[in-house]
């Protein structure tokens, strides 16, 4: 269980709100996350008015389009040189058909992961030069790579080929002699491209240089690879990042290029729908696992070519490669399990450190990012197949920089190399132990808390959360680090069923309802481990949440993903009465009003009122006495004693007020407000729904209108559901209404069927009201 943070309130002013539009929750968010003055809003929100940093910001960068430039006046050929994860594929696909568009000879080379490891390799350079008096390449361009390659880049130099790298990777403290480097990490912690993935290193690069050229328009072209690799390599997604990421998800609906739309074909996923989330958890992956598991070659191809054919085979062999790699990663992921029950001592440490000579080293990475989910440590897998060089892969949690603790214990390592939240290591497996030790020191001292915290940015009713509601909060996206995934709060809600899905069973789909009786499915992702049947089935919980539009088969639906929840530990029904409450029952008098003003109304009152049934008080003057202690069921908090004036709409209402209340005195009154039938009530909602778009900017408050008008929100909201279908008034964004110009209204199948389900929500809510009058006092207290 994590510990969850609250929002921080926040007083919007009401033209950042309009400026904004939409749901008002578009509006909070951006003003909690720092984003204050509407005209940056506007451009947070909209692609096109956002100004992206100039790649001429970049150091090096003009140096190295000079170099390219030249080596297209020569007739040279440049040698690509990439990386095998999907930074690296996009990277080195990118700068291929970048050079080759201008008719520069270019050929690439991407490192065996499982033979070469990272970097330049001097063996494979060696080959790819050729002879030192006259070599086969004129010019090395690194791309995800390359920035501490420094004996490979002064063999280059001594052969008469020059370097230009582009890297995103920390610097090191001496930068190798190259003819230009491009880093973003030499720019201020500010700078809007500080945080470039290798891709978007790359991508900056083809802009200066088509820039130069003439070639101005021709950069979008690439774009549906930046989105790839961004994603991919889990940067950050702010400022030209998300830009970039942006637009090239506007690119990859395109589907211009065979090999994506091969992959597109085979997961059956609609092109028109694609978003960040496919990306990460469907394209990147298939494009990660060749590179885990085999050559990272057939990525970069399936990314190249302008076969369709070629594209199908190469797109079913990234298919085979990933089923490998789910497989794999299951086993490693259970022998860890095992290794921990085994030796309960691993997790005891600051970092989870686990070796075993079994495991393949390009799988382990995947393990250990599913062992730092489930521990909340930061965690390092060694697979120490070779007995003195064991290979590492850390994984982290926020507030930890994995690349620096391991800098800190790197006298123990033969090679390191990552960044803040991902690095990978070399190790005698000799010297593990005290490597273990002194970077669990290392992270024991920076106090990071064990806990996991779990931020949500709202509390919402489920039955809020529409396709409306859900495109419009999905303005805030693409999501990502420094741009989170919306999170959201539901109170109050009771387990129904469940099933499990996957391959192994590893996800549970759930049937939860609300206090509306109102029915819902999520989807608990990799919740086999933690679901406990009997905790959720007798209790009622508060949810956390993920909403967000899911496709299958070109079918968009809302998808509630589980994040987490919290039983509500006071649980009236299971406590005795007598020991939380005193009863006073003042139902059957007749001198109500006589009896309230004999009471002591003070700061330790509160007075549940509503649906007008203050009117009596007012004409008396007495409300000025305890105006107050007068609240509605919305704003209930803790009291020492509850006076319950108005009769309840329903069960559940009840039992929330004095949830909410928590008193130690519940006094019943019970004044039945005006009965309702369907045509008043949707006379008197008209009032309110007119009154609304009138004063309001046309944002219709539910729970308002529910107090008001003494009714449950699920009947206000068929009311409005009417409304609508009659052609009264029509959503502009959801959460905005305005009222239709229109001679005649609708009157519809869905607006007779709509009319039916209120009829019998407001007698339900009559019968309950007349049922409290008069049921004795200690079965409605054993009941509430």
């Amino acid at each position: 269980m994590a510990a969850w943070i609250e929002p921080e309130p926040v007083e919007v002013p009401d033209d950042y709100i309009k400026v904004v539009g939409g749901h008002p929750v578009v509006a909070h968010i951006l003003y909690r996350r720092g984003i204050k003055i509407p005209q940056e809003a506007l451009s947070f929100l909209n692609l096109d008015l956002y100004k992206a940093s100039p790649s001429s910001e970049i150091p090096g960068l003009e140096k190295a389009v000079s170099r390219l430039i030249k080596a297209l006046e020569k007739g040279e050929t440049v040698c690509v040189w990439g990386d095998f994860d999907v930074d690296g594929q996009t990277s080195t696909a990118l700068l291929i058909s970048a050079l080759r568009n201008i008719n520069i000879d270019a050929v690439y080379h991407v490192p065996l992961r499982d033979i070469e490891s990272h970097g330049v390799n001097i063996p494979y350079l060696e080959k790819i030069i050729g002879g030192h008096s006259q070599p086969e390449i004129n010019l090395l361009l690194t791309c995800d790579t390359g920035i501490d390659s420094h004996e490979a880049i002064k063999l280059s130099n001594q052969c008469g080929v020059d370097v230009i790298i582009t890297d995103h990777h920390d610097l090191p403290e001496m930068l190798p002699d190259a003819e230009a480097i491009l880093n973003p990490k030499m720019l201020a912690e500010d700078h809007p491209l500080r945080n470039l993935p290798g891709v978007g290193v790359a991508y900056k690069l083809i802009e200066g240089l088509y820039n130069r050229i003439g070639f101005k328009d021709k950069t979008d072209q690439f774009l549906d690879l930046v989105a790839l690799g961004i994603v991919s390599d889990v940067v950050m997604v702010t400022k030209d990042n998300r830009y970039l990421l942006q637009s090239g998800i506007k690119k990859l609906r395109q589907a211009e290029r065979p090999g994506l739309r091969a992959l597109y074909e085979l997961i059956e996923l609609d092109p028109n729908l694609i978003s960040e989330e496919h990306l990460g958890f469907m394209i990147g992956p298939r494009l990660n696992a060749v590179g885990r598991l085999d050559d990272a070659a057939k990525g970069v191809e399936l990314l190249l070519t302008d076969n369709t054919a070629k594209a199908r085979i190469l797109a079913l062999e990234l298919e085979t490669f990933n089923s490998r790699r789910k497989l794999l990663t299951n086993q490693v992921y259970q022998a860890a399990l095992s290794g921990i029950e085994k030796n309960p001592g691993l997790v005891e440490n600051k970092v989870i450190i686990i070796s075993n000579p079994t495991w393949p080293p390009g799988i382990i990475g995947i393990v250990a990012s599913k062992l730092v989910e489930k521990y909340n440590k930061p965690v390092i897998l060694i697979s120490t197949a070779d007995d003195h060089a064991g290979k590492g892969s850390a994984r982290s949690v926020e507030g930890v920089d994995i690349s620096a603790a391991i800098r800190d214990s790197s006298r123990f390592l033969l090679e390191y190399g990552g960044h803040p939240m991902a690095a990978g290591l070399k190790i005698d497996p000799a010297k593990i132990e005290d490597f273990t030790k002194s970077i669990s020191d290392y992270v024991a001292a920076l106090d990071i808390p064990d806990v996991k915290e779990a931020v949500f940015d709202g509390t919402v009713d489920l039955g809020e959360i529409s396709k409306g509601f859900i495109e419009d909060v999905e303005r805030l996206g693409p999501f990502g680090p420094g741009n989170r995934q919306l999170i959201f709060m539901s109170e109050d809600l009771k387990f129904q069923d469940y099933t499990t899905v996957g391959r192994e069973d590893e996800h549970i789909s759930l049937t939860v309802y609300d206090r509306e009786e109102s029915k819902y499915r999520l989807i608990w992702w990799n919740g086999a481990d933690e679901f406990d049947k009997k905790v959720l089935e007798n209790s009622r919980f508060n949810l956390l949440y993920t909403a967000r539009s899911s496709s299958f088969r070109g079918s968009k639906s809302v998808q509630l993903e589980w994040v987490d929840f919290q039983v509500i530990e006071k649980k009236i029904t299971d406590l005795e009465p007598s020991r939380i409450w005193k009863i006073r029952d003042f139902r059957k008098i007749h001198s109500k009003l006589e009896k309230l003003i004999q009471l002591e109304i003070g700061e330790e009152t509160q007075i549940w009122i509503e649906a007008g049934g203050d009117s009596e008080l007012r004409r008396t003057g007495i409300h000025r006495k305890i105006e107050a202690a007068l609240v509605d069921r919305y704003n209930i908090k803790p009291a020492v004693r509850l006076v319950i004036w108005t009769t309840p709409p329903g069960r559940w209402e009840l039992r929330h007020v004095i949830e909410r209340s928590s008193p130690t005195e519940i006094i019943f009154f019970c004044v039945n407000p005006n009965s309702l039938d369907f045509h008043s009530f949707v006379i008197q909602l008209m009032g309110m729904v007119k009154f609304g778009i009138n004063s309001n900017n046309g944002i219709l408050d539910v729970q308002k209108m529910a107090g008001h008008l003494g009714q449950r929100e699920i009947t206000i909201r068929k009311g409005l559901d009417w409304i609508i279908s009659r052609g009264y008034i029509m959503p502009r964004i959801e959460g905005t209404f305005e009222i239709a110009a229109r001679s005649e209204y609708l009157k519809t199948d869905e607006s007779e069927l709509l009319q039916n389900q209120i009829e019998l929500l407001i007698e339900e809510t009559n019968a309950y009201r007349n049922y409290l009058k008069d049921i004795d006092i200690e079965i409605l207290n054993s009941g509430i």
